[in-house]
């Protein structure tokens, strides 16, 4: 009706998948009622939409009056959902600008940081700790190209609050590092739900044995080539998404000037 949708206890029949996956039709004996009165089974969804974008619905189940809408009624309904869908989209776009710059506060600290010339001990442990406030992570490490070394050698390793450096013991998180974006020349690699379906190579089933469910790998560019990678790791689904390439992207290209210099 209209832009909504009204289930009316009036339909008696509809169709049903049954255990076999075979379709069938099924009947409701509701007996007599009274055609003008809103039924326990009755329900109305209006949408909540904009041009650009649907956040859900309004649902009515028990209009004060127990009668069934009007369309009257039903369009006062639609007014109502576009003013909450509007509402809803500004608190979206205010909270996604917030988001912004807080991030962008976080990439000016990391860009302060390593314009200290500190030692990269101090500087891998409070890029870590900024970062920390945005992804939750529980890896966090810098591998490093080598040669011709058959794996990377790890300049950096940061496990919750400890910080290693030089450490010639890579896991799976360094090791599809160096296969995919050192090797390979990857331009990123991003994943954001990691289970026993999705793995595409063996570090990544390996990751996962060791707990991990998202992860994010990003090369570390001088000039174009890979000096080496930015590999973070969570244990937490979603802790990374594709969304925010762009912006770990952005630590990348300032941890390898730092990690250059």
């Amino acid at each position: 009706i209209s832009r909504s949708y009204f289930a009316d206890h009036r339909l008696h029949q509809g169709e049903i998948f049954n255990g076999d996956g075979a379709l069938g039709v099924y009947r409701l004996n509701l007996g007599a009622r009274n055609d003008n009165e809103w039924q326990s089974d009755d329900f109305l969804i209006t949408l909540l939409r904009t041009e650009d974008n649907e956040f859900g619905w309004i649902s009515v189940d028990d209009p004060e009056d127990h009668q069934r809408p009007t369309l009257e009624k039903i369009q006062v309904l639609e007014i109502i959902a576009e003013q909450t869908a509007v509402a809803i989209e500004h608190i979206y776009l205010h909270k996604e600008m917030r988001q912004q710059a807080f991030r962008q506060n976080v990439l000016n600290d990391i860009a302060h940081t390593i314009g200290q010339h500190i030692e990269m001990t101090d500087l891998f442990s409070s890029v870590t700790e900024q970062l920390r406030q945005i992804f939750d992570f529980h890896r966090a490490s810098i591998a490093l190209r080598e040669g011709q070394r058959p794996h990377a050698k790890i300049f950096a390793l940061n496990e919750g609050s400890r910080t290693y450096f030089e450490t010639e013991d890579p896991a799976a998180l360094e090791n599809i590092a160096f296969t995919r974006i050192i090797h390979h020349d990857e331009p990123y690699r991003v994943v954001s739900h990691l289970d026993q379906t999705c793995c595409e190579i063996d570090e990544e089933s390996e990751l996962l044995r060791e707990g991990f469910h998202s992860y994010a790998c990003l090369p570390l560019l001088i000039w174009g080539q890979p000096l080496g990678a930015l590999s973070m790791a969570s244990t937490i689904p979603k802790s990374f998404a594709s969304e925010d390439t762009e912006f770990l992207q952005q630590i990348a290209e300032h941890i390898a000037g730092a990690v250059w210099n």
